[in-house]
């Protein structure tokens, strides 16, 4: 592919053509100059210089194509031809004789005059672009070229350009933000609470032509981030200040281009020049009056962006994030009605937050998907993987090594939550199942810990969920662990609700209600409508005009929208679109006549105007619009592909009307490369990757929605979930499960087909299943009963599936507190169970179910039951004699045997004997509340079983009731009851069962080593049972060993400081789980020390100013707790 020139140098061959010399060189492209054979022509060839680049990389240098050859402007290079070169592509230019403007700049002394006539034709330029519709995006000395013999100057480079009037910058690592970082302006970077429109090449030109001037860009830093922070927050040197040759017109110029918001810089292309016009007659007279930006109006409706009336609102929330900058957590809430302005506040944040390097996360909850479990949440940490996803391989090593050793094995949970984790960390083995509660426990635990990991004194974390009137309960619960739990330290939660939507009852309400009770800061702001002077600052910004000009027309906009912001931004749109306000070019101002205005019938609601607004786009853009409505908030262009059955290339294009008429906005800039122009491969073929789209209020999304009557909504809902169901593979169907399943059961009456209906039950069993799995039991439920619908009259052909059914449905129901329909739930499966594991089944449920309810007697007759379909017989009671019998059947089998030497029996591969272990496990611990001895009876045969028949996964509970409590405790053959726990650890570990690991370690440290042991090793014991129970969600073994804990280190006699720190923090967590019993048994120990550290009103009492002893036991009163008495 490469030859060498006569100078030496290797270029690339290409086809057509002769290379003279290599211009450029960078990571990806290269720039090279050459001749077109076929005619002689001279011309620059730009190549992705990348062996085999990615669709991405190909489809951004057709798009600069693409945007160029669309752009008629004497300043715009031409582009001849788009050439594909072996496996890459390369844009075919003229050649002018160019040279880069940096490149003119180090090798000439320009005159302040050169100068200013090359600032001046650069402004002109730039204004052409922006009439034709385009934005730059990435103005800057290396694209500008510059003819150092006819100073004919020309822009290249429309890799980042954009044909919206606004667009939307996401949050992201700044090494991989559009545009040269140095020349780049504030709202490109992300962190401001601005969209991007044509002035940001405004502030690129300002950087420009203030290193043209002295040689070097206003700011210099090697430090990505550092830069970003001071185009958000410095102002540089004025240009004359530095140097007093620079004239002090054009330094006000550059000052007024690189204001940090675009509303105070120019506005106009035209108001720049003449301003450098000015200044170029102001070297022949330097004493003329300059006032920058006389001349500037803009003929463009730009509303301002930054917000009016808002200062204290705005104040508190900086506030609140120094705050939690200082290392505490802080909630802050925003209530208001529909469109006041909630979102747009919190983002004013992005500034502090840039500050700090902190990083901000949002999720939106979404009115027509409130079944999807966490979906706000799950929005907001994909996006925080995306933006770790875009820092260096060495970043990226540093966090997988973070979470991987924070999480462990338990980062699957996540990952099923936020898949997207997979990327970082790769795939993970799938975790053993846990009983609902220790797996919510579980969940819980990790979650805030994967929180925790990024929220931290280097980087603090900002979570901002919006309309939490939708928000579901699991999310809701998330919420407040998060924001309850002491060590959640560096951590900001927003929430934005509609005061006006959120009664008493409601569930969001009672979540802030008990947050506010367990001492959670929280900041409410209230955002009331805007006043009419507000109302007229708004208009007199935008329009150019003073205040007593913009009064009669601010008094209508008021009156018509009671001071709602967003209703004002569509309200002075929809003016404009319809000219009853235009801009004057002879006269040079914006013009209204208020007769005339009064005189049409404007909506004074904002639904029916954003109707009206929709009806008036295009036919097919109004369809995709209403497909997109029932689709959600947010939606992808490969989906409403699907559901449209049309290319993405075309939507795309349909759509660009709605994106310029900011009705909705992409997500991210690859929105870019659909619509253009065809495919690289041709119109028959699509893009491989995909675009995500939003609509920008949901008061769009609704007046969308609202066009369809419902029985059309039902016709589209079942049209979108029908499509999805036939076109999205098996290996996506997990992700997309909920969407298909919510689609159908919006369009419920119209699934009639009895094949569809018992395929949408298993599909929707599945969901209830992923749900439950994420914790969203009220969700899983629901679920769950839609699936019973859709099965509806087919139960007899599928019996199996209804049992699975009626199992779930009882699981779920208890999950969800309702005792007595969840057993009426049981029973029913348990009369449909056909054949032994159907039983077992429903019968295991039904010993989980009663034990966790209390009921000991009940679950102990289950089990009994169960095992009968076994062969194995357990007494009803406690019968001594058959006790010795057992008993003496354990000697005897253990003849010969060592107790170290159990951990090397066979497993056990009769599923019958494994499956009937088990069952004795699960009911062990009522069988211990009936009475202890029964339970140590059924150890025993456990035992047995095991000796008989090989060593099973449930085994190590049983040898440590049988060997460390009954023969070592009971017995007091003290070393065998050690060697017993040895063996229940070591059966543990071998198994890996997570489920009994907190258990085995607690019971092996309280009944048997502290009898040959220091206390200092036996509270190594307590400190796995407590972090395994933390890991695993075993919080009655966790509580357990916590009130240990604190009681041995007490009596052996560890500093009372050192204790009470210990009890202070194991006391913090057993509270917030609400465990009572464990709560009063370490309080009853940190009343013992306030008192022989002499804090309590006298030796004989506990009581103290804060604390009252009365009272104390008043509340454990209702507790089983004897160590206060005996301490006291």
């Amino acid at each position: 592919m490469r030859k060498t020139g006569s100078s030496g140098d290797t270029h690339p061959e290409f086809q057509g053509f002769s290379i003279v010399e290599q211009l450029f060189q960078s990571p990806s492209t290269a720039i090279y100059r050459g001749v077109r054979l076929s005619d002689t022509l001279p011309v620059v060839l730009k190549l992705l210089d990348i062996p085999y680049p990615s669709a991405i990389q190909l489809e951004h240098i057709k798009h600069e194509f693409d945007l160029t050859r669309a752009i008629d402007c004497p300043g715009v290079i031409e582009v001849y031809a788009f050439e594909k070169v072996h496996h890459t592509s390369a844009i075919i230019m003229e050649d002018f004789g160019a040279i880069p403007l940096r490149s003119h700049m180090e090798k000439n002394k320009l005159s302040t005059e050169e100068k200013l006539t090359i600032a001046y034709r650069i402004s002109e330029i730039i204004g052409d672009i922006h009439n034709a519709g385009f934005i730059h995006k990435d103005i800057n000395p290396n694209n500008i070229l510059i003819n150092p013999d006819t100073n004919e100057i020309k822009i290249i480079d429309f890799g980042c350009a954009s044909r919206l009037i606004h667009e939307e910058q996401l949050f992201m690592h700044p090494d991989y933000m559009e545009g040269t970082l140095e020349y780049i302006a504030p709202e490109q970077t992300g962190r401001m609470n601005r969209p991007v429109d044509y002035r940001c090449d405004y502030y690129s030109l300002g950087v420009t032509i203030y290193e043209l001037f002295l040689n070097q860009c206003p700011f210099k830093t090697s430090d990505s981030m550092e830069m970003v922070h001071l185009h958000l927050a410095s102002m540089p040197l004025d240009l004359h200040d530095q140097d007093r040759s620079i004239p002090n017109s054009i330094s006000k110029v550059v000052q007024k281009l690189i204001a940090k918001n675009a509303e105070n810089r120019y506005q106009s292309s035209v108001g720049i020049c003449k301003d450098i016009e000015a200044s170029l007659l102001a070297l022949d007279t330097p004493t003329l009056a300059f006032t920058p930006g006389k001349y500037d109006v803009s003929d463009k409706l730009q509303i301002p962006s930054k917000l009016y009336g808002r200062s204290a609102e705005i104040k508190r929330l900086i506030d609140a994030y120094e705050y939690v900058c200082d290392g505490n957590s802080a909630v802050v809430l925003v209530t208001g009605y529909s469109g006041i302005g909630k979102s747009a506040l919190i983002h004013e944040i992005h500034k502090p937050i840039a500050k700090r390097h902190g990083f901000f996360i949002t999720g939106k909850f979404d009115q027509y998907r409130r079944d999807i479990p966490y979906s706000a949440l799950i929005q907001a940490f994909t996006s925080l993987i995306q933006q770790i996803l875009t820092e260096s391989d060495d970043r990226i090593a540093y966090w997988r090594g973070r979470i991987i050793a924070i999480l462990g094995e338990s980062s699957q949970l996540i990952m099923d939550v936020v898949p997207d984790l997979k990327y970082i960390i790769g795939e993970q083995p799938p975790l053993m199942p846990l009983e609902p509660q220790e797996a919510q426990n579980r969940f819980n635990y990790n979650f805030v810990n994967f929180v925790k990991i990024f929220a931290q004194a280097e980087h603090p974390l900002t979570l901002f969920l919006d309309d939490l009137q939708w928000a579901d309960n699991p999310s809701l619960h998330m919420l407040e662990l998060l924001s309850t739990n002491s060590n959640c330290n560096y951590q900001m939660i927003i929430g934005t609700y509609r005061h006006n939507e959120v009664e008493a009852a409601h569930p969001m309400q009672l979540t802030l209600n008990r947050m506010r009770n367990g001492g959670v800061w929280i900041d409410e702001l209230s955002l009331q409508p805007l006043q009419p002077a507000v109302v007229a600052q708004i208009l007199s910004d935008t329009f150019s005009c003073d205040a007593q000009t913009a009064q009669p027309l601010a008094d209508l906009v008021f009156t018509k929208t009671a001071g709602n912001s967003f209703f004002i931004n569509q309200l002075l749109k929809n003016m404009h679109r319809n000219k009853l306000i235009y801009y004057d070019y002879p006269e040079h101002q914006w013009i209204w006549d208020i007769t005339q205005i009064g005189q049409v019938a404007i909506s004074d609601n904002v639904i029916e105007l954003l109707t009206n607004i929709i009806r008036t786009l295009p036919d097919s853009t109004q369809q995709l619009l209403k497909l997109a409505a029932c689709i959600g908030n947010s939606f992808s262009l490969e989906l409403l592909s699907v559901v449209s059955q049309r290319s993405k290339g075309l939507i795309a294009t349909e759509l660009h009307i709605a994106l310029n008429q900011m009705l909705i906005a992409p997500v991210g800039n690859e929105y870019k490369y659909f619509g253009n122009a065809a495919p690289l491969d041709g119109e028959q073929s699509d893009r491989n990757f995909d675009v995500t789209y939003r609509f920008m209020h949901d008061r769009i999304q609704q007046a969308a929605s609202d066009q369809l009557s419902d029985a059309e909504n039902g016709a589209v809902h079942f049209k979108i979930g029908s499509l999805l169901l036939e076109n999205v593979k098996d290996p996506l169907l997990a992700e997309k499960l909920f969407d298909i399943v919510n689609h159908f059961s919006q369009s419920i009456e119209m699934v009639v087909d009895p094949a569809l209906r018992l395929r949408l039950a298993k599909l929707t069993m599945m969901a209830a299943g992923k749900a439950k799995k994420s914790i969203a039991y009220e969700s899983a439920l629901k679920y769950i009963m839609l699936a019973e619908h859709f099965l509806g009259d087919h139960a007899r052909e599928s019996p199996q599936l209804l049992f699975a059914i009626l199992v779930e449905r009882a699981e779920c129901e208890q999950l969800n507190g309702n005792r007595d329909v969840a057993e009426a739930f049981y029973l029913e499966a348990q009369k449909r169970a056909v054949n032994r594991d159907e039983k077992v089944v429903v019968l295991e449920a039904m010993i989980h179910f009663y034990t966790n309810n209390g009921e000991f007697d009940l679950a102990y007759r289950t089990g009994r039951q169960a095992l009968k379909l076994f062969g194995i017989t357990l007494t009803a009671s406690f019968i001594p004699p058959l006790f010795v019998a057992d008993l003496l059947k354990l000697k005897w089998h253990m003849r010969g045997r060592k107790i170290s030497e159990l951990i090397m029996l066979p497993i056990c591969q009769d599923a019958e004997k494994v499956t009937a272990m088990r069952l004795i496990g699960a009911l062990l611990k009522a069988a211990y509340q009936i009475r202890p001895e029964l339970c140590i009876a059924n150890a025993v045969k456990a035992v047995n079983l095991s000796l008989k028949h090989g060593t099973m996964e449930d085994n190590a509970v049983a040898y440590i009731v049988f060997g460390g409590i009954f023969i070592g405790g009971v017995m007091g053959k003290h070393q065998a009851g050690y060697e017993f726990a040895q063996l229940a650890i070591a059966m543990n570990d071998r198994f890996d069962n997570l489920k009994q690991r907190s258990e085995v370690n607690f019971v092996s440290g309280y009944f048997t080593d502290f009898w040959l042991n220091p206390a200092r090793h036996t509270e190594e014991y307590y400190l796995k049972a407590y972090e395994n129970g933390l890991q695993y969600g075993d919080y009655f073994h966790l509580s357990c060993a916590a009130c240990t804990m604190v009681q041995s280190q007490f009596i052996r006699g560890l500093p009372l400081a050192e204790v009470e720190k210990t009890g202070r923090e194991y006391l913090a967590f057993v509270e917030r789980i609400n465990n009572h019993e464990s709560a009063g048994t370490i309080m009853a120990a940190l009343h013992t020390i306030q008192n022989l550290k002499g804090l309590t009103e006298n030796p004989c009492s506990f009581a103290k100013n804060s604390e009252d002893e009365e009272q104390f036991i008043k509340t454990i009163h209702c507790c089983p707790v004897k160590d206060f008495a005996v301490i006291k």
